[in-house]
Parts: C-alpha cells; structure tokens; sequence
C-alpha cells in the first residue's frame, strides 16, 4: 500500500534566486517520523528511489524506509521498510546514520552508533532485506564503499575501519588504519573521524579528524592501495595552511564529482564558513585552502550537498540555506542565494539537520528537525522561464552556453527570449587573470595576451607581497612576517594567534557529577601582571611518549617561544570552538645554548633540560623546565615576569587565556590559564 501522509503543498510565494519551494512533508512520510534521526539520504542512480533511516513515527522501533521521489514535484512516497524493534531477531540500530549503495547497488550498507548492517536490495521493487549485523567500534556516523567494490570503510572512533567486501556483497574481516594524531584511548574523547570521502577513482581517501576538545580539526589524506585496501596518511591539513585559519570545527566533508574539490563545513553556530581545498588531480594532495561565508553571520554550514554535475554546492544549519556556485575551473565558489526561514517564502526549515540533492539536480530535499519538515526545492532556475532574481534561463543547468547555472548571462554572451537564446558578443571583458593584458571577447571567450615578464599583479592574498608574474603566473616574492606565536589569516589579512595549531592539551581529569562523568580540561597555571615578580606560572603534564615528540636539543639549536593569546577582537561565541583566532598578548623566546652569552640550559640527571635566566632576559622567561614524568611523558614548566609579560592598562585581558609554548621544530603544547580579575583586571 503506498501512503503519503502529511504532505502540505508549496506557498504561493517564490524565492529569488535558482532554489524555491516545490512541496513540504510535515511530521511524518507513512511510517516514518520526521525529527533530527532521518539520515542517510541515499538515491539509486535512475532516480527512483531513496533510502533513509530513522525512527517509527510510534516511537517503537527504528528502520530503513524505502521511498519513491516523484520526478515531477519531487513529493515523496512511502513504499516499505525494514524494522528494527531494538532486539532479536533483528538488530541494527535504525535511528538515523550513515549509508551508502555498493557499486552495483545490490547492497545498501548501514553504520550508526556502533551498529553496522548490510540491506539486499531487490534489482526490480527496491524493496530492502537485511543480511547482515554486528557491531563497531563506535564513534561518529561516517561509511564510505570504494568505488571498485572491494572495501567498505567506516569511521570507528579515532581510526577507520577498512571492511573486506566479499563478491556477494557481505563484510568480512576489517582492519583499522589510526586515523589521528594520537591515540585517544576512550572512544568517547577527541579526536575521532567524523566524515569520509574517496576520490573517484578509488586512490585516495580523505577523512575530518575533529577534535572540538583541542582546535585541532583537520582534514587528512590517505593513499589507498586497491588490491589490499591499505591506507597510508600522506597529509594533515589544519589551520594554518595556506593561511587558512577557521574559526569554526569540521563537521562535514563532501568530495565533488569531478574529485577535483573537498568542500567542508562548520558546525559552529554564528560561524557561516565554508573551507574550499583544491586538490592535485595527480597526486590527491590539497594544494589551496579558501575559506568562505564568514561574511554571512548567524549561519553554520553543518550539513552540504553538493549537486551531481558539481557546479552547485547548498550548505546550512539552523534557519538559514545558502547555495554557492563551483567554478569547477579553479574550485572557488561564489554565493548566489541565502534562504532563510521565515521569509523568501519559506517557514519550514528551522533546525536544518540533512541535505540531498536528487540525482538529476532538479530537487533538493531539507530535513528540519525543528519544524518536523522535509522541504523539496524545485531548482527553478533550468525550468526555461525566466522568474524573479534571473537575468535569463536557458532550460539547462549547464554553464558556458551564455547561462550559468544561477542563470545569469556569462561575460562575452547577450541572451534573450524564453527560454533563453544566447549568442557571443564583442568587446572588453576581465578574463580574472592578473598575469593577462588587453582582454577581449573571441567567439564567447574571454582571453587577453600574457602579461610582462615581471609585471606587478595581485594574487589575491593579502599575507603576500611583492606579486609579479612569472612564466606567466602571479607569484609573490615574500610574505608576510609575522611572529612565532602568529600566523597570517588571509581572510583578514592580520597576523592572529591561533589556539590550535596541532598543540597538545595537558591531561584530562575525570569528574563526576551525580553519576554522569565526563572529562575535563583543568587550568594549567595561572596569569597576574600585576601581583607577583613573577607573572606567569605553568605546569602541564601528560604521561604519553607523543607529547614528549619534537621537543628538540636546546644545548644544541633548539629555542622555544612562550605565548600568551586572548579572545580580544575575535570572539564571537561563548562556544570552546569559536575560539580559534587569537589575539597574541604577548611573544617571549626562549633562546637555545648556542643564543646565551651566558651557561643558560642545562641537562638534567633525568634526561630532561632546565632553562634559567635570573633577570628574565631576553623578553621575560625565568625558567624553562622540561622534564620527565615518571611515566615517561613530558613535564613542562615554565615561570616568567617582566618583559613581554609587562602587561598594564593600555593592554587588558580579554579572557579566557591561554599559554602556549612552541618548539622551533614546530611542536607546541597548550594550556588555559586563570587570571584573577581583582589584581590582572581581566575581563571573563
């Protein structure tokens, strides 16, 4: 029996722009009950069908419903489904999750919350039947199938489980490829994998290692080797990079088709960001980061999708939607519509928790877990009619015919009528070349002629100078200088201090509070300027063998950097995790032995070093002790007054406060500071 229940059609009212409302499903789809749980979202390349799991709209069991799209409105139908009634005989979660078809599309695989299943998939009615359940090591909901069949990989915890897929489709023996930089050692703590991706052709994998604990998001790059399925880490691209700083934590990561682009997002609320990576089509390598969107407030973009031909890409989370055009030339992307509940036409997409895209890239469909709605977007702009916001419409989604795909007429074309009808024109242009001159339209081409050798021009960041073009590229010829406790945000153009940068965190501390225990970061010192010779007082300690890596030889070459960073001018969310740019209070080095005038280091009986300078010299660091725990982990600490740390009223604490200590090998280890209001006059 096919149901469709619930089913409100769309308001009057269009939206501007290429997206606008085509049907709305309220609280339930047959069986299936609409909250923060339908996830999945996986379509059968025809079209015809879609999977997602979720919960029972009786709140009795979890499933994997089977639903047909309608081709014209995109409306949906519950066909069937398979229960879970959370016990024998069958179990495997059901409450939402990750889940892909296998090449084929046979089998549809499921992973959520530590339960893993794989669905037959019968060629002819769609209809799903379970074949197999077990258990994983649980951690976020991320499952990938490798383009030639022969893996399946699963996010599980803080490393990826590589699954063997056998010729009929079940999941045999696994191993797991440790996908972070450390080893967490409950799965309930940072950092874990909480996305996937694989290139097309199946030689590499990219996953987001976050770490909401730490700033320490990054996205990482494995080489995959097909026959074994191997994974090896070849890259960890974080902040700094390309100088890239976020301000937000990695929440999601999609691949475009054409594997050319990663696109990320964020999942802080008041964020907005999307990071753009632009990759080596040979080697899989990121070679350029961009972030995006920080200049629309109020909007994280927890969930994408990108579109099947790649050219759209719709991020968004709490109220609002916002889709971005890909040039899929040069990855960059440019915003061509906001959409936001309550106006445009719209009131059902508070609490945005999914997006799809429907395999032909006419709909979008939008789980709001807020409103219990899933919303179908009619992309309007390729319907052939030119509505309100378009300057043509050709009946296509394609660009490069004289219509983009915002359907808006493209440099070198003049369009007219309806559907649209576009032809080249003559005249100047801005081909957007920097190292071009003399640009002109040719035959609906903008080009100009190479630049002079040498010629200034502006590569478009500002943590460059002295840009000239060379070999017919602009290349900078310095960058900016900024200091061992700073980087250079090119987003800004400022050099900021950044409370991430790959640091350690001091050991966590189990607490309990009414039987509920969780972990938490405890200050590792504390920070008065005005009260004691001696300002700044620091102990950090953990007793892994990693926080004691790249600690370097100060007898030797190695120095050290003592850094002070508050949320001055960058904090905009009470939230750990919007706190990633910082405002650097103050800059102290630590010279190695070879900088001393002086006998400044000495090696302990321990094996560790101890740093000593009476009067502070050179910028206020007194001592330096890096030491052993008895455990064998790293015990530093570090007191100073003076100096850099001279801090008076033209200079307050906007709190919180965090110390930082870098190796000149690029090793860093972190820790928040208190600062007592009555004597530092720090703001908290």
């Amino acid at each position: 029996m096919l149901l469709l229940l619930a089913a409100l059609a769309a308001p009057a009212a269009r939206a501007t722009g290429p997206l606008a409302v085509s049907y709305v499903h309220r609280d339930r789809i047959g069986d299936l009950d609409i909250d923060y749980s339908v996830r999945g979202w996986v379509f059968t390349r025809d079209g015809r069908n879609l999977y997602v799991s979720g919960g029972d709209a009786s709140n009795t069991a979890g499933l994997v419903a089977h639903l047909s799209p309608d081709p014209a409105s995109g409306a949906l139908t519950f066909l069937d489904a398979v229960r879970d009634e959370f016990g024998p005989p069958v179990v495997f979660g059901g409450l939402g999750g990750a889940m892909a078809l296998g090449p084929d599309e046979t089998d549809l695989y499921y992973a959520s919350l530590g339960n893993a299943a794989v669905f037959r998939r019968d060629a002819t009615t769609g209809a799903l039947a379970l074949a197999q359940a077990f258990e994983y090591r649980f951690g976020h909901d991320a499952l990938a199938v490798v383009p030639d069949g022969g893996h399946v990989l699963i996010a599980s915890g803080d490393s990826i489980a590589v699954y063997a897929r056998a010729p009929d489709g079940m999941l045999g023996a696994h191993t797991l490829v440790p996908a972070t930089d450390r080893d967490a050692g409950d799965v309930y703590t940072y950092p874990k994998v909480s996305a996937l991706a694989i290139a097309p052709d199946g030689r590499f994998v990219y996953a987001v290692q976050q770490d909401n604990e730490g700033n320490r998001d990054a996205v990482l790059l494995f080489a995959r080797d097909s026959p074994t399925g191997g994974l090896v880490r070849s890259q960890r691209v974080g902040d700094g990079f390309d100088d890239y700083v976020s301000l937000g934590s990695l929440a999601s990561l999609l691949l475009s088709p054409d594997g050319r682009d990663l696109v990320a997002g964020s999942d802080v609320d008041g964020d907005g960001e999307v990071v753009a990576l632009r990759l080596d089509a040979q080697g899989g390598r990121v070679l350029r980061a961009r972030v995006v969107g920080r200049e629309s407030p109020h909007s994280a973009t927890r969930v994408i999708a990108v579109s099947p031909d790649g050219e759209m890409v719709v991020a968004g989370d709490g109220d609002v939607l916002r889709l971005w055009r890909r040039d899929s030339r040069t990855g960059d992307l440019e915003l061509v519509q906001v959409l936001t509940n309550g106006a445009d036409g719209i009131d059902t997409i508070s609490g945005v928790d999914a997006l799809a895209w429907s395999p032909d890239g006419r709909f979008v469909y939008v789980l709001a877990s807020q409103d219990h709605t899933v919303t179908v977007l009619r992309r309007q702009c390729g319907d052939g009619r030119t509505d309100p916001g378009e300057s043509c419409d050709d009946g296509n989604f394609f660009s490069g015919d004289g219509c983009d795909t915002a359907c808006r007429v493209e440099p070198c074309f003049r369009c007219s009528g309806t559907p649209s009808t576009c032809e080249p024109t003559a005249g100047g242009c801005d081909d957007g070349d920097p190292c071009t001159v003399g640009d002109a339209c040719t035959g609906g081409r903008c080009a100009g002629a190479p630049a002079a050798e040498g010629a200034s021009c502006d590569d478009g960041n500002p943590c460059t100078t002295g840009d000239a073009c060379r070999s017919g590229a602009c290349v900078p010829s310095a960058r900016m200088s900024c200091g061992a406790c700073s980087v250079c945000d090119r987003e800004v153009g400022e050099c900021v201090g950044m409370a991430g940068r790959g640091c350690l965190l001091p050991a966590q501390t189990p607490v309990g509070n009414r039987g509920d225990v969780e972990a938490v970061r405890l200050p590792v010192g504390s920070f008065a300027p005005k009260s004691n010779t001696t300002a700044l007082r620091l102990h950090w300690a953990r007793d892994d063998a990693e926080s004691t890596e790249g600690l370097g030889d100060p007898t030797g070459v190695t120095g050290y950097a003592v850094c002070l960073l508050d949320a001055s001018g960058f904090q905009t969310s009470p939230f750990r995790s919007d706190r990633q740019r910082r405002r650097v209070v103050a800059e102290a080095r630590v010279p190695p032995a070879t900088e001393c005038r002086k006998r400044c280091w000495r090696r302990t009986d321990a094996g560790g070093f101890v740093y000593r300078s009476m009067h502070g010299k050179p910028d206020g660091v007194r001592t330096l002790q890096l030491g052993r725990t008895p455990a064998g982990g790293l015990d530093l600490a570090v007191t100073a007054g003076g100096g850099a740390f001279r801090l008076g009223p033209k200079r307050p604490i906007v709190g919180p406060l965090t110390a930082q200590v870098l190796a000149d090998g690029g090793a860093c280890w972190q820790g928040d500071l208190k600062t007592p209001r009555a004597r530092s006059g720090a703001s908290h």
